[in-house]
């Protein structure tokens, strides 16, 4: 499990992709795009028991997401399917 403080950049737009599906526990992110001529372009925002992670863990980071509120996500969706499929 991990834990962010407000306003921590979670995924970059262009960075490292994510290696999992994260669900968040508690707080929430904004998601958002970066466009050509350099706007911050708000996509959503995701609350309790939403997730973030699925474009970045197909291997596409497109967009950037941002912790708005204190975060405590669950782990890693991966880690849960693991479980379950043993």
């Amino acid at each position: 499990m991990d834990f962010y403080p407000k306003d921590t950049v979670i995924l970059k737009q262009d960075g490292i992709a994510s290696e999992y599906l994260h669900i968040i526990k508690k707080g929430g992110v904004k998601i958002t795009i970066r466009s050509e001529a350099g706007e911050e372009i708000l996509i959503d925002y995701r609350g309790e028991g939403e997730t973030y992670g699925l474009i970045s863990l197909m291997g596409e980071n497109s967009m950037t997401i941002n912790c708005s509120q204190q975060l405590k996500p669950f782990a890693p969706l991966s880690a849960f399917v693991s479980f379950t499929a043993s």
